[in-house]
């Protein structure tokens, strides 16, 4: 009687500290990605600042003597303020960065807004999982709670999201994660090579692939675990939305984005870098 007891005790109280040990890992990578998101989320919100400073460099920057490292200038308040400028380039070519930063900014505040949601949530159910784990006192308890993990997908996966830059994550090819609905995984290239390595080296035959159709994109790829068929509609949305935000057709309204399976993915030999060819293709509309 007294071993009948012991043993399923055992057990229990080893299978609880391998639970909990996973999950904690899973929750700190959270709290790393949502830390690098509200940097983001920082900077996105300065995108106007950015934009009146290049403003004001095209306002005043005729005056700045050719080579200046600074321009003095006064804000539309009237208030004045120093400028820092790059003395290499013209005041116009300084303008055209604060420019392009508080594009990039905007562009990507929805994504990060989305991003801080899902994984804020997703932390406070890792959180509180771990604690019904700790409290539970039978067996058939624990292994219930080792199963909600497994369908959460929580348990012996790669941490989504961010990781420090001395990591180098994907041989320092800049290739994002992101978190789409239910917890599934979204990866995308920032650059042609990156593409490059995301389908030819990161992507599994079984993965789902998206590009905007007869168009430059990023590529897209939703990491399936071998069960394509489970990922539903809403995620392909999302990672078609992806596509588009990181296309040359981000503000054309109507955009296709055409999706398959990884393996029916190819690049034609000699082509230039991000260059693909693929079949068995269906297409998403999305509004961008």
């Amino acid at each position: 009687q007294h071993y009948d007891a012991w043993i399923p005790a055992q057990e229990s109280e080893t299978l609880k500290k391998s639970l909990i040990g996973q999950l904690q890992r899973v929750i700190f990578a959270r709290e790393v990605a949502l830390q690098d998101l509200a940097q983001a989320k920082d900077l996105g919100e300065r995108a106007t600042q950015m934009q009146m400073t290049g403003d004001l460099i095209l306002a005043y920057g005729p005056s700045a003597p050719e080579g200046a490292k600074e321009l003095g200038a006064f804000d539309f308040e009237g208030k004045p303020l120093t400028i820092p400028l790059d003395p290499g380039k013209t005041y116009q070519e300084n303008a055209g960065e604060y420019f392009a930063k508080a594009k990039k900014s905007k562009l990507g505040m929805s994504t990060v807004r989305d991003q801080i949601e899902r994984l804020s949530q997703e932390r406070d159910e890792l959180l509180s999982l771990t604690d019904r784990i700790e409290n539970a006192e039978r067996l058939d308890e624990v292994e219930a709670f080792r199963e909600e993990a497994s369908k959460r997908r929580w348990l012996h996966s790669r941490a989504v999201v961010s990781k420090h830059k001395e990591e180098r994550p994907y041989e320092g090819h800049r290739i994002r994660e992101l978190l789409a609905p239910n917890g599934w995984t979204v990866l995308y290239g920032e650059n042609a090579e990156a593409n490059d390595y995301l389908v030819l080296r990161v992507a599994k035959p079984n993965d789902w692939w998206l590009h905007v159709r007869g168009n430059v994109s990023s590529h897209v790829v939703v990491v399936t675990r071998n069960q394509p068929e489970k990922v539903t509609r809403d995620v392909l949305e999302y990672a078609a939305r992806i596509a588009v935000q990181h296309s040359a057709l981000k503000h054309s309204g109507y955009v296709p984005v055409d999706y398959t399976l990884r393996k029916y993915v190819r690049k034609p030999r000699g082509a230039a870098k991000g260059t693909a060819i693929y079949t068995h293709e269906k297409t998403i509309h999305i509004e961008s």
